[in-house]
């Protein structure tokens, strides 16, 4: 089975609520387009998010008893990952707000909560954070005294002469990389975004 025939397949399942509607498409699926199947989730970050929508009705679908378990370990491994990334993140907050930093969780962190409903559905590899520009020094400082190391050095100087929009991601034992975002997009000679991030401060709650 093709990779497109079976993108249209997780699309169905993606955006269907009739539980029945999801056993019938994989109805004439063999043991081998299950394992094709779950290539196509992996490359895409999309095992826990289809477990999630095949979770009530796992048993029904003609999946091998090794692969059934393999996407179901994924999902929890996931889950246990979003929780410990949640901690991770209030811990960063907290100690930002303590110093009156403003910062914005970003992309994944936001969706995850606010679009996907459960959390454990994405799959996220760091944490963004938006900071502002002037507040840099700052959240340098205060990552460092958190335990967070830069994996590369920066300047002030350096990230304005590349059309940077965000600084060196920081790493800490055990913890997912953080990396400050001081726009939401970066310029270059090709693509000169116009945002209007004082505006989205503005914005913010």
């Amino acid at each position: 089975m093709s990779n497109l025939e079976i993108g249209k397949k997780v699309c169905f399942v993606l955006t269907c609520n009739n539980d029945h509607q999801i056993v019938s498409i994989f109805q004439n699926f063999t043991n081998e387009d299950f394992y094709s199947l779950y290539k196509f989730l992996l490359s895409f970050n999309l095992v826990p998010l289809f477990y999630s929508k095949i979770n009530k009705v796992v048993n029904e679908l003609s999946f091998s008893d090794d692969l059934r378990s393999t996407i179901r370990l994924k999902y929890l491994k996931n889950r246990a990952m979003v929780f410990k990334r949640s901690q991770q993140l209030k811990e960063i907050l907290i100690k930002f707000e303590s110093q009156k930093i403003d910062i914005i969780p970003l992309k994944g962190v936001f969706l995850a909560e606010h679009v996907y409903g459960n959390s454990a559905e994405r799959v996220m590899s760091d944490i963004d954070l938006l900071i502002k520009e002037e507040n840099i020094n700052q959240t340098v400082d205060i990552l460092s005294k958190m335990g967070y190391q830069p994996m590369m050095k920066y300047s002030l100087e350096s990230l304005k002469k590349y059309s940077k929009h965000h600084i060196s991601p920081f790493i800490k034992n055990g913890c997912r990389s953080v990396e400050p975002h001081f726009n939401l997009l970066s310029s270059s000679q090709y693509c000169k975004p116009e945002i209007d991030i004082k505006g989205v401060w503005g914005k913010k709650l």
